[in-house]
């Protein structure tokens, strides 16, 4: 703002280039500025602190903050994240094309005939990654022809091919819905790999909620095929189980570990830090968890 001093009957102004913004040219001789021009120049009356402070409180409660802008490295970041993600569901397809089978893609409940009554509690069908599945079954010190593996919500049957590979008693895969059961059913009898230790391999066509687990020593695969409603009565019937055999739980996307730590049934717990590949992936999953009554 110019500045304005006062000499006589009116105010000199001190800088041409002001003087010529206000529209009006400087005098050689000490020219005055009419009154009524003053008050182009004279600055806003001041207020009382309280004033000040009941003026601001009005412009924060009329007015919000414009969002802050992306900056060029943080989008590059995200569009970097989103085609490696892409790259990466594409490479779990491999699975398939290596054995010839039908276990990837997703599937939701809706595009399923489903005729359970607890239909609304249960997740879309995505398979486990073979990395995942691995880091889990690498945290057990067992001998594994002693146990039985059971997966609950096992979908098109990929964790059951994959536990396979180990020389368990017996393979069990329980899912709710008949059509992706009877596609486990398929790739059961299509996967002919050389590393396949367990013979006895099926699946179950049965409510999570419903199935009577069998009397031996367990290790359960648990992806998150369910939510905590179905989950209580899963980790009810295992605990009749625990308390008479030995049991592990591999919960992955742990989402409702609160429900295991409060049942008691498995006491002892072991996160399991995944690699950022794993956890890179779409709809990615962020945690690993194993559960068991022995410790661990």
């Amino acid at each position: 703002m110019a500045r304005l001093s006062v000499s006589g009957d009116g105010l000199k102004v001190g800088n041409r280039r002001a003087c010529g913004r206000a529209g009006f040219e400087r005098r050689r001789l000490g020219g005055a500025i009419p009154k009524g021009i003053l008050t182009l120049w004279r600055s806003p009356p001041r207020t009382s602190p309280a004033q000040e402070v009941l003026a601001m409180e009005s412009r924060i409660a009329s007015s919000s903050d414009p969002p802050r802008p992306v900056g060029l490295m943080r989008k590059l970041r995200r569009a970097g994240g989103i085609v490696f993600d892409r790259v990466v569901w594409s490479v779990d397809r491999i699975f398939d094309y290596r054995h010839g089978t039908d276990t990837s893609g997703t599937i939701k409940l809706k595009d399923l005939r489903i005729g359970s009554k607890n239909v609304d509690h249960g997740r879309q069908y995505e398979p486990s990654p073979p990395n995942l599945f691995k880091q889990g079954m690498a945290s057990l010190s067992i001998d594994h022809a002693d146990f039985i593996f059971v997966d609950f919500g096992a979908g098109k049957g990929r964790t059951l091919l994959m536990a396979s590979n180990f020389p368990f008693a017996e393979v069990i895969g329980v899912e709710f819905s008949e059509e992706l059961h009877r596609i486990a059913q398929r790739n059961l009898a299509i996967y002919k790999s050389r590393r396949i230790r367990c013979a006895h391999r099926r699946s179950v066509c049965a409510d999570a909620t419903e199935y009577e687990l069998p009397d031996a020593n367990l290790v359960i695969y648990l992806a998150n095929s369910f939510d905590g409603v179905v989950l209580a009565k899963v980790l009810s019937n295992i605990e009749k189980v625990a308390a008479r055999r030995k049991v592990y739980l591999i919960y992955c996307e742990a989402i409702f570990s609160s429900l295991v730590d409060a049942s008691g049934a498995l006491p002892y717990k072991k996160p399991i830090k995944l690699p950022r590949l794993i956890m890179r992936r779409p709809r990615a999953f962020s945690s690993l968890i194993v559960y068991s009554n022995q410790k661990l």
